[in-house]
C-alpha cells in the first residue's frame, strides 16, 4: 500500500527542496480527509489533530529524557496532562516546564 501521510511529501525531492515540476501530492489520509500537499496536510494537523501532536510531542520528549520506555501509568499520566492544556498553555516552553514538574521527574 502506498503512505498517505507520506503522498504530500512528494512535493518535495530528496534532499528536502521542493519540486518545479508539478506533482500530484493529493491524497486521502486514513480518516477519509483529502489533503492536497504539504500544506493543507499542515492545516489538517493544526486544526483537527493538535490534540494528538501535542500528545505525542510530550511522550517523546519524556521518554527521551528518561532515557527508556515508558510504562503504562506514565503514559495515562501523559494522557491526562495534554488534555489539560488549554491553546494558550500549549507552547514548547509551558509543556517542557510541566514535564520537568511532573512526578516522572521528581527523585524520592
Amino acid at each position: 500500500g502506498i503512505d498517505p501521510w507520506g503522498l504530500p511529501f512528494e512535493q518535495y525531492d530528496a534532499s528536502g527542496r521542493r519540486r518545479t515540476d508539478p506533482v500530484d501530492a493529493a491524497s486521502a489520509l486514513p480518516d477519509g480527509t483529502a489533503v492536497d500537499g504539504v500544506d493543507s496536510l499542515k492545516q489538517y494537523l493544526a486544526n483537527d489533530r493538535v490534540d494528538q501532536i501535542t500528545f505525542n510531542l510530550i511522550k517523546h520528549l519524556a521518554t527521551w529524557a528518561n532515557g527508556r520506555s515508558l510504562a503504562w501509568t506514565e503514559l495515562e499520566l501523559l494522557q491526562t496532562y495534554s488534555r489539560q492544556l488549554t491553546p494558550t498553555h500549549r507552547t514548547c516552553r509551558r509543556i517542557l516546564h510541566d514535564l520537568i514538574d511532573s512526578p516522572l521527574f521528581l527523585t524520592k
